[in-house]
């Protein structure tokens, strides 16, 4: 492996020491594929938990999210994203906010770090 190779001491991050659930890679949800329509499938932020819940019930504990459609931004076609603030989350699509969302998507395991990647 790359440690190996380059004899590094250096411990992983959060997001390499667990599984991480990507929607951008449009095997389940990709917001990315749909344009301006971000709700097509619900509110991203009830998908999430419904996923979550999913996995804590099969018993796999994800350690790392990554909601690729929670800042503000705007839609231009074909299917463009353009960032308008990119410090906020877009609290139509995350009603929660940021933290409010990753303290439910941490819920059931509060004592381990969860990534946001």
């Amino acid at each position: 492996t790359a440690r190996r190779y380059w004899n590094t001491t250096r411990t992983r991050g959060d997001a390499l020491e667990g599984l991480a659930y990507w929607s951008d890679n449009q095997a389940g949800y990709s917001w990315w594929s749909v344009g301006p329509d971000q709700t097509v499938w619900g509110v991203p932020e009830d998908i999430y938990a419904t996923l979550k819940q999913g996995y804590d019930a099969a018993g796999l504990r994800i350690r790392a999210w990554e909601p690729d459609n929670n800042f503000v931004v705007r839609f231009d076609d074909p299917k463009n994203w353009n960032g308008v603030d990119l410090t906020k989350f877009n609290e139509t699509l995350y009603p929660s906010g940021g933290p409010g969302f990753w303290t439910k998507m941490s819920a059931a395991h509060p004592d381990e770090p969860l990534s946001m990647i």
